[in-house]
């Protein structure tokens, strides 16, 4: 994601909150920067949201109050549907 609408759509780390909305990260602007930087790379997608999850469970893990705040399962959800989503278009 290098474009600057996805560059302020960004987390926030350890948070994942995001820096241009502050909604829970992915916000919805980049979940669509996501779909749509991914729509013809499904292998790039999901190597993208591994990567992702694996930060998040890397903050988790040295901030343990993230889980109550269940950061971990916002993100993997959010994640997830962008999945959801790009399979449905395809």
């Amino acid at each position: 994601m290098s474009d600057p609408a996805s560059l302020l759509h960004a987390p926030v780390r350890p948070g994942w909150d995001c820096l241009g909305c502050g909604a829970p990260w992915p916000c919805d602007a980049a979940l669509d920067a996501v779909a749509l930087r991914f729509a013809d790379d499904p292998l790039g997608l999901a190597a993208y949201v591994k990567l992702c999850y694996w930060d998040c469970l890397d903050d988790v893990i040295k901030n343990v109050d993230l889980v109550e705040h269940d950061v971990p399962s916002r993100v993997r959800d959010r994640l997830q549907s962008t999945l959801a989503r790009i399979a449905l278009t395809s």
